[in-house]
């Protein structure tokens, strides 16, 4: 819901189009679901987010400069994205995973990896070398926008990474307070409370309490 939220807002500002669909699809899968399934259990305080934006924005913005300098034909877009949506949903699947977590899981994980890698040397490549052939055809503005929306919805996406985060935390917290037998009932939701007030929406701060 969140993410069609960025994308509503991005439209009413007049900044996102259908020409975007391939790459927003591709951040989605590779940035958004794997930044929210990593980000919980390993984020720890506002660090970790600040850190997470800066190397994305960077690695991001400098990939898509390059790759949408020229696109590939529509049918290869299209399996192109479907290809690595899949490969990167297994990705995510197996590295949360306990069965996966042993050496055969780790070597498949790399091998997929590895091929996500490839397809990303070669949409480069291609990109490279389709663009000194046909420089008259960039359209500029285009390309601005393409270079520029993955940074964009990573920083528009990192909020709700966060409260995300903080909510598995609290979870965390509350769930310790419903093993205390030595609480009245009637004061746990009083304690849920006042855990709140204090910790509000600090991840270090709720972090510290546990």
């Amino acid at each position: 819901i969140y993410f069609f939220i960025m994308l509503l807002i991005l439209i009413k500002i007049g900044f996102w189009e259908t020409s975007l669909l391939k790459e927003t699809i591709i951040w989605f899968i590779a940035v958004g679901i794997v930044s929210s399934m990593d980000a919980v259990g390993t984020a720890k305080d506002i660090k970790y987010f600040t850190n997470y934006v800066k190397k994305s924005v960077t690695i991001l913005t400098i990939f898509q400069f390059v790759v949408n300098l020229y696109s590939f034909s529509l049918m290869w877009e299209i399996i192109q994205v479907f290809i690595i949506i899949v490969i990167s949903w297994f990705v995510v699947v197996m590295d949360v995973k306990p069965e996966y977590q042993d050496k055969n899981g780790k070597t498949a994980i790399k091998f997929l990896n590895t091929i996500l890698a490839i397809m990303g040397f070669y949409m480069l490549y291609h990109s490279i070398k389709m663009t000194m052939d046909h420089l008259d055809d960039i359209v500029i503005s285009e390309l601005i926008k393409a270079m520029v929306l993955p940074s964009i919805l990573t920083i528009m996406f990192i909020f709700y990474v966060y409260l995300l985060v903080t909510c598995a935390t609290y979870k965390q917290v509350f769930k310790g307070l419903s093993f205390k037998k030595t609480i009245d009932d009637k004061y746990r939701r009083y304690l849920k409370l006042r855990i709140f007030m204090f910790c509000n929406i600090n991840l270090n701060r709720v972090n510290n309490f546990i």
